[in-house]
């Protein structure tokens, strides 16, 4: 007996006000245009009628936890890591997670899986993971066990799991950053970072779902040189 299953994609977006670029040599993508709401619109494509929230702040908006952990990590950074990109990308991570479960427990709404993405991360495979062999108590993440073979680091391009797991997630992200700057050992890296946060707290499994990264939201660059 062959089973339907029927997929209603919300969408929540919190994203800068400039489209990014890589580091101060990017002469081709320096000087970007606005994000607007048109233009996520128009990015979206077919999936625009499913955006529900859009959040687009200022990219020289630095939150005092941003202005905090940027400077424990400035002095024992990879060189070209920038504490404000990887931090300003979690807390929006975390908005959106908090903003969507405001909005799911007010409305009473119980969503199968969730995908959490970076700003910059397309993604073009949202069937990637059939739902009814969703793991409780795993969440998945990007296919790369050592990513770039280092074995302190995972990709930290999505993350995919049911509600119990993101709401986790959402309820350690502030605790881990604590944990991480105080017991992490090695130079602060977005990856590391990453690694640090689901491998002590999540189950995860790796699974390679079709993105394509094209730093879209980095904002003033990614590097400072």
């Amino acid at each position: 007996m062959n089973g339907l299953i029927l997929m209603k994609i919300v969408i929540y977006i919190y994203t800068y006000d400039k489209l990014g670029y890589w580091s101060c040599k990017d002469t081709v993508n320096m000087d970007t245009e606005n994000v607007t709401v048109d233009m996520i619109h128009e990015k979206f494509g077919k999936y625009n009628k499913n955006i529900k929230h859009i959040v687009i702040e200022s990219e020289n908006s630095k939150l005092p936890i941003i202005h905090k952990y940027c400077d424990l990590m400035e002095s024992n950074k990879i060189y070209y890591t920038r504490p404000y990109n990887f931090l300003s990308m979690h807390m929006k991570r975390l908005s959106a997670l908090e903003t969507f479960f405001e909005e799911t427990n007010k409305n009473h709404k119980k969503y199968d899986i969730i995908y959490l993405f970076r700003p910059d991360y397309p993604f073009y495979m949202y069937n990637s993971l059939n739902l009814t062999n969703i793991s409780k108590g795993t969440i998945y993440i990007e296919g790369y066990e050592n990513y770039h073979n280092n074995p302190d680091w995972y990709s930290d391009f999505f993350v995919i799991g049911n509600m119990d797991e993101l709401f986790k997630l959402k309820n350690v992200y502030i605790k881990s950053l604590d944990e991480y700057v105080s017991e992490y050992k090695g130079k602060y890296d977005p990856h590391s970072y990453f690694k640090f946060l689901i491998a002590k707290y999540f189950k995860c499994e790796f699974i390679n779902c079709g993105g394509n990264q094209i730093l879209m939201n980095t904002p003033n660059g990614y590097c400072k040189t």
